[in-house]
């Protein structure tokens, strides 16, 4: 018991993440926005009232009270506040607050044209909702975050942590299961995956 106090203690002390967090922050902001621009020009196909695929129903929409129709009739109002959000993040501005809007604007336009969709959406949605919790404002921000409270800085910290180490685990058990699953596979059994690959 005494040793997970001091492990815990030790986990408040020093963010570890804060400066890979930051430049994680970064990545994804252009990332979400290089996504924006590229599927501009199929808006009317992918996002738009006039399209043939349907939106998913999900919890998203519920627990908002939004009407995914709404959000298709106007979506260059929202993908122009969806961008502002992310401009912010990106500087660091509203912190843990403007994070949590990216992760709702992400969510929500995941759920307007969940067809074009892939593991990596999957994956960046849960990395997005992890960057909620870590303090990645130390660097690359307009102002930098320090708590006023000695005990709120451990928990800042302590969190931080925590939620770092869960990208990394997150991402390991993501390759490691693909991997045992790629073992499994009958291609790589009768030695033919090596020439589908490269085919």
């Amino acid at each position: 018991m005494r040793r997970l106090n001091e492990w815990i203690s030790a986990i408040g002390k020093k963010n570890n993440y804060s400066f890979f967090a930051a430049c994680f922050r970064i990545f994804i902001c252009l990332f979400l926005i290089k996504n924006i621009l590229l599927t501009w020009h199929y808006k009317e196909l992918l996002y738009k009232a006039s399209s043939f695929l349907p939106p998913s129903s999900s919890n998203i929409f519920e627990l908002l009270s939004i009407d995914g129709t709404i959000i298709r009739d106007h979506f260059e109002l929202f993908a122009l506040v969806y961008l502002i959000v992310i401009v912010l993040y990106l500087m660091g501005f509203g912190k843990h607050f403007t994070a949590v809007l990216v992760y709702l604007f992400y969510e929500l336009m995941q759920n307007l044209c969940p067809t074009i969709l892939n593991g990596g959406d999957n994956i960046l949605k849960f990395l997005i909702l992890y960057m909620v919790f870590i303090d990645s404002y130390n660097y690359f921000a307009l102002t930098k975050y320090k708590p006023t409270n000695l005990l709120t800085r451990h928990l800042s910290v302590f969190v931080s942590n925590v939620a770092g180490f869960s990208i990394c685990l997150h991402i390991c058990f993501v390759y490691f299961i693909s991997a045992w699953h790629k073992i499994h596979a009958d291609v790589w059994y009768n030695r033919v995956a090596t020439y589908y690959m490269l085919s």
